[in-house]
């Protein structure tokens, strides 16, 4: 079976029609070329048809909030469509290693990261060495620099945090974390203050972080471990002891795809509870 790539989305998404019924998210089948929709709850889940795609589609990605979706085309071509709209946006460009958009899903940024180029969409790339970015609503992002430092695109620096730091941004919220320590950050009209610093020797060199909640994030170690951290007083809890390369959020608290060797779906009915998974085959 080929490897999907599972696409988060929002719960509310393409059609009135879908309104009344739960949804978790998005996949892109690389075997049909389509774009299907997750729809039920763990346990109890139905693969549905999606939006019509063209037939010559490489790659496909979708806005967290279902609002567009970008398709990679034959010859060096992307395009963008639109939710309520029937016209596109198409741009010259190659297949880019990751799409990224905005929180609310209107703005659409373009990252070819082995490439070191970045570029809002419709406009020229620009160099850019990063091991990880955020894109805001309003085109701004942050990026952290292989070396540790986190900048705004703006210029102002937040602070350096050395090489193996990662950070995650939820709401108003920024989290930043490295060996040893955990920093945290809270958006003040266009500036970000630090409001807290925690200092835990067990605290290791993560592959990425991902907040869960004001007091725990999930982390993915060097190694594919993925587990729980407790902010405040570094307490941790296992969830994957291997074989996770990326966690992803759903819109929808609680909900999250890791990809991996086997790509899980991933959620919690509390924010109490462990992370239960399911192998992703299960819902095709």
């Amino acid at each position: 079976m080929k490897r999907m790539i599972w696409i988060c989305l929002a719960a509310s998404v393409l059609g009135a029609s879908e309104i009344d019924t739960p949804s978790l998210g998005w996949i892109w089948d690389s075997s049909t070329k389509s774009i299907r929709r997750i729809a039920g709850l763990p346990g109890s889940l139905r693969n549905e048809s999606g939006p019509q795609l063209p037939e010559q589609v490489v790659d496909a990605w979708v806005s967290p909030t279902a609002l567009q979706w970008v398709v990679a085309l034959p010859d060096n071509r992307l395009s963008r469509r639109f939710k309520d709209a029937e016209t596109t946006d198409e741009v010259s460009g190659s297949k880019p290693d990751q799409v990224l958009f905005s929180p609310d899903g209107r703005v659409t940024a373009l990252w070819w990261k082995s490439e070191d180029k970045f570029a809002l969409w419709g406009q020229a790339p620009q160099q850019v060495v990063a091991k990880s970015i955020h894109l805001e609503n309003d085109g701004e992002f942050l990026l952290l620099e292989m070396d540790g430092l986190l900048k705004t695109s703006a210029g102002n620096w937040i602070g350096s945090f050395g090489p193996e730091a990662q950070f995650a941004i939820r709401d108003r919220r920024l989290i930043v974390a490295a060996p040893g320590v955990f920093i945290v950050f809270e958006r003040s009209a266009n500036e970000w203050k630090q409001v807290a610093r925690h200092e835990f020797e067990s605290i290791p060199a993560f592959r990425q972080i991902s907040i869960e909640s004001a007091d725990a994030v999930l982390a993915v170690g060097v190694e594919g471990q993925l587990g729980r951290w407790q902010i405040s007083n570094g307490s941790f809890e296992s969830i994957a002891s291997s074989g996770v390369d990326r966690l992803k959020p759903l819109q929808q608290a609680g909900f999250y795809i890791a990809e991996g060797e086997n790509s899980q779906l991933l959620f919690a009915l509390s924010q109490g509870q462990k992370l239960y998974s399911m192998p992703a085959p299960e819902v095709r």
